[in-house]
């Protein structure tokens, strides 16, 4: 069952804090659609009274789910270009020893 989210438990599910959640997270009018440095799009919030918004669960899943996407393809990318670092730095401590 889709359920509304108010703002706390929102970030909090997000493992982020209030300013970053409200500064990236949040669709604004006008605003970039994605949030920073990724592909995934912000929430669009829910207005619930004229105080107070809220967000569908749904949509916070899919940015959690889209930002761990996020993760595992820039770790493979980055464990590809780094290969040969990651050889070199246990070579030489294996030559010293550690």
């Amino acid at each position: 069952m889709t359920a509304i989210l108010r703002p706390k438990p929102t970030w909090q599910q997000l493992g982020i804090g209030r300013t970053t959640f409200y500064k990236d997270y949040i669709k604004r009018e006008g605003g970039d659609e994605f949030i920073p440095n990724t592909t995934v799009p912000r929430l669009r919030p829910i207005e619930l009274s004229t105080k107070t918004s809220g967000f569908v669960d749904d949509e916070v899943d899919a940015v959690i789910e889209g930002l761990r996407k996020e993760r595992d393809a820039g770790r493979t990318k980055q464990v590809e270009r780094n290969q040969g670092r990651f050889v070199k730095a246990h070579d030489r401590a294996s030559s010293k020893g550690i």
